[in-house]
């Protein structure tokens, strides 16, 4: 199977029921450039999922929430996504997409789509974090075929806060520049932005001496900015932190920040480490 860019994947993503139905059946394909482990990258099945969504819309609705639960691994080969609308109202819609591969459910996305509305309130997100280095200068994280997982050798990462995995570090967040290795003048969609927060290795990981497995449980993915303008190979800014981790388990949250300094996602992650 040839290896394929998030764009080719989601441009040959075919509707295979008829638009309009209730339910809308889409096929797309997982290539082995996007695995981690033997599993599909969770970020992969986050947008191809909103794709989905969004092509069983009407109209081009702003992405306002993203709920993700990890169910099963989903394979290098064809999957299925089923979507539902559930509710649309007049400035909400509600949609489920089901990703299912060999007659198995293997991820559940539930979405919220929102018009603009004017309002007289007005809360700024947070600021970007003072006394971050910039990404010149900095490591990348290396691609190691066998070490590091596959989907990373389609990004440039490197570490602004804390440290890589398995460098025993003692802070709880990481803050990581990231931008695509593929250089392309092609603008920043909303799921690139998607593919960007799933992106980093929980934090927890780089409390490490030696390298082990971890796995995202359930994701959440909140949109703040609908209007930002950049691109794939502009750096992009994921700021970490774990709250909790007890019991083989942590809770974390995040912030995304576009190339611009503005953050524009806001998210949380249970996570899993099998140290």
């Amino acid at each position: 199977m040839t290896n394929k860019n998030l764009k080719t994947l989601l441009d040959e993503m075919e509707r295979v029921s008829e638009k309009g139905s209730k339910q809308q059946v889409f096929t797309a394909e997982v290539t082995s450039n996007w695995t981690q482990g033997r599993a599909c990258f969770g970020g992969l099945q986050g947008a191809l999922a909103t794709r989905a969504m969004r092509l069983s819309l009407d109209e081009d609705i702003p992405l306002r929430s993203l709920q993700v639960s990890f169910i099963g691994p989903i394979a290098v080969g064809g999957i299925e996504i089923l979507v539902r609308i559930l509710r649309q109202g007049r400035n909400v819609t509600q949609v489920q997409a089901e990703i299912i591969q060999d007659a198995k459910t293997c991820c559940i996305i539930t979405a919220c789509f929102g018009v603009p509305r004017m309002s007289s309130i007005q809360v700024e997100s947070e600021a970007f974090p003072e006394g971050v280095a910039g990404p010149d200068g900095l490591v990348d994280l290396p691609y190691l075929k066998g070490l590091t997982p596959e989907f990373t050798a389609q990004y440039h990462m490197r570490w602004g806060i804390g440290g890589v995995p398995f460098t025993r570090q003692k802070g709880n967040s990481t803050g990581i520049w990231a931008r695509q290795r593929e250089e392309s003048e092609e603008i920043t969609s909303i799921e690139d932005l998607i593919m960007f927060a799933d992106l980093p290795p929980t934090p927890a990981l780089s409390k490490l001496a030696k390298p082990a497995q971890a796995s995202s449980l359930t994701w959440m993915l909140e949109i703040l900015e609908d209007d930002f303008v950049a691109r794939n190979d502009d750096w992009w800014f994921i700021h970490t932190t774990v709250d909790h981790y007890s019991h083989g388990y942590g809770q974390q949250q995040y912030t995304i920040y576009s190339p611009d300094k503005k953050a524009v996602a806001l998210g949380r992650q249970v996570v899993t480490v099998f140290d």
